[in-house]
C-alpha cells in the first residue's frame, strides 16, 4: 500500500475523487492529507487538510 498526499487543484482534484476512493478501497493507496495554499476547513472529503509546505514534508 502507498501512503499519498494530494496537492489540491480544485477541478482536476473533483475529476480525480472517485478514482481516488476506489484505490483505497480496493487498498492500494491511503491518503494522508491534503495540501492547500489558504487552509478554510479541517477536512475535506475527509481527508485532513494542511499546508503544502507541511503535505511535501511527509515521509
Amino acid at each position: 500500500m502507498y501512503k499519498i498526499a494530494i496537492i489540491y487543484a480544485g477541478a482536476t482534484y473533483e475529476s480525480a475523487l472517485n478514482h481516488i476512493r476506489i484505490q483505497e478501497l480496493l487498498g492500494k493507496i491511503k491518503v494522508i492529507g491534503i495540501g492547500m495554499q489558504d487552509i478554510y476547513a479541517e477536512y475535506v472529503d475527509g481527508y485532513p487538510v494542511t499546508t503544502i509546505e507541511n503535505i511535501l514534508q511527509q515521509e
